[in-house]
């Protein structure tokens, strides 16, 4: 079955110490992950072969500006301890999917044009491992 964006939650450890669910402000989620692929191929291979290497993942966001997000997102920008974060991409009920880990908040851009709505996104560089589960 299909879910829809509108259920995402993303919650995110403030300065203090506590986490904080930023969903009411988002309006955009995106949470990639790859992995760093090595080139093996051999001398006299008609076919490129590849072992995986690294993983790596980032969760950006954007959105609607207020004082509360903005005070939480200023407060961790360039936070020398990484910041414990539970991204959870269709709600938090039972049994559904939990993504869970800590990070680096390397990018804030909060602004707007003359004519628009003050807006702003966000970016967590994730730290070592993400672990998925279930709600339980």
């Amino acid at each position: 079955m299909a879910a829809i964006g509108r259920d995402q939650i993303l919650k995110i450890q403030d300065s203090g110490g506590t986490l904080t669910d930023i969903s009411s402000y988002l309006t955009d989620v995106k949470f990639p992950q790859d992995a760093e692929m090595y080139d093996t191929t051999t001398l006299g291979s008609t076919t490129k072969t590849y072992q995986p290497g690294l993983q790596n993942a980032k969760i950006d966001f954007s959105f609607n500006w207020n004082a509360t997000i903005d005070a939480l997102l200023a407060g961790i920008l360039g936070f020398a301890t990484a910041r414990t974060w539970e991204y959870y991409p269709n709600g938090t009920a039972t049994g559904k999917v939990k993504y869970s880990g800590s990070g680096f908040l390397t990018g804030y851009d909060p602004g707007a044009g003359v004519n628009d709505l003050l807006k702003g996104s966000g970016s967590i560089m994730v730290n070592g491992t993400v672990t998925r589960a279930l709600v339980p």
